[in-house]
């Protein structure tokens, strides 16, 4: 669910996001503006994966949460899109083949590994 909300929700914000760019480094509103944001989507993220983050892991919280903010941000989805030409469904793909990954070797048990941790991909694709 979380890739299709923020595939939805990014292609309706790139164009200006684009724009902003380069201008949030000469207007502290529009960098206040983006950190309030990014603020914003940490905690989409840590509250959409909580219960994976709350777990013992191999790699820590502040490791597996940075890796799936970068997973799932603006920047990575920007990348996907224009830098390397995919598909609004080709990009989601790769999203969540990444949170598959990420999830499966960063928050896995450290006694056991990353094959016992019970995720399913299809909760993440749509």
């Amino acid at each position: 669910a979380m890739v299709r909300m923020r595939s939805k929700l990014f292609e309706r914000i790139t164009p200006v996001r684009r724009a902003v760019l380069n201008a949030e480094f000469r207007f502290e509103t529009l960098a206040n503006l983006i950190r309030v944001a990014d603020d914003r989507f940490q905690a989409d993220v840590e509250r959409e994966f909580g219960a994976e983050l709350d777990r013992p892991t191999k790699s820590g919280r502040a490791e597996v949460l940075g890796a799936l903010e970068l997973a799932l941000s603006w920047s990575a989805w920007n990348h996907l899109r224009q830098r390397r030409r995919l598909s609004i469904t080709a990009a989601k793909a790769v999203v969540t083949r990444q949170l598959v990954a990420l999830l499966a070797a960063g928050c896995a048990p450290p006694s056991r590994g990353a094959t016992t941790w019970p995720f399913s991909p299809a909760s993440t694709a749509g």
